[in-house]
């Protein structure tokens, strides 16, 4: 990254020949491999949240624990880079973790790299795999059956519509129905998007009218 950074790299535009020096400035990874690339503690760990210094809060779920990052007020405080290099060199001293910084991660030396806001939320798992299904769940579970959010009860509906749907030739897969288990994460995200619109537009009007009837 060093050579990169001086020196840059040659190519060929047309009949110039020009440099670019190149710098890494963002990382996606996920909740797994994110901590081990920062030294820091783990999403599931005192301290785990790589942007702000919300300590969490170990609740018992199901046959062990979990730690949860609950909404307070005033925020919690947002972690800045020169604060994390410091907690970085403290820990390192010590032999312990200064607010969920384990040690010097050599991230820390790479020219232009934020150790905070260059890491970004992992769009597969964060958003994919986290938010989409987790409002899945919400609208379809029979578990939430009582709340006014559940559509459960519209399936039928949104299927219909789902299935109708004709994407263009371009796009080779086609959209299955809400009982399909294995769902591929491109249709998950076109499945949550078009649920949002068509449950406005459809379902919850329906649900609306029957609840003030």
């Amino acid at each position: 990254m060093e050579v990169l950074k001086e020196n840059g790299l040659q190519w060929i535009d047309g009949d110039q020949i020009r440099t670019s020096r190149v710098f890494a400035i963002v990382s996606a990874c996920d909740a797994v491999a994110r901590p081990m690339l920062k030294d820091s503690t783990q999403f599931n760990g005192k301290y785990g949240c790589d942007w702000c210094l919300h300590p969490g809060e170990r609740v018992a779920k199901g046959n062990g624990f979990v730690n949860i990052y609950p909404h307070e007020e005033p925020l919690a405080e947002t972690r800045h880079p020169q604060q994390w290099e410091d907690d970085a060199i403290q820990a390192s001293q010590d032999g312990s973790s200064v607010r969920g910084v384990k040690g010097v991660s050599p991230l820390l030396f790479l020219p232009f790299f934020n150790i905070i806001s260059g890491f970004v939320p992992e769009y597969m798992h964060a958003v994919l795999l986290g938010v989409v299904r987790q409002f899945m769940t919400l609208w379809f579970d029979s578990s939430y059956h009582c709340k006014p959010w559940y559509i459960g009860t519209r399936k039928d509906i949104l299927n219909s519509r789902l299935l109708s749907i004709r994407p263009p030739k371009e796009i080779t897969q086609v959209m299955e129905s809400l009982e399909t288990v294995a769902i591929p994460l491109s249709l998950l995200k076109a499945k949550c998007v078009f649920i949002k619109i068509r449950a406005k537009q459809y379902v919850i009007p329906i649900v609306n009218t029957v609840e003030t009837d």
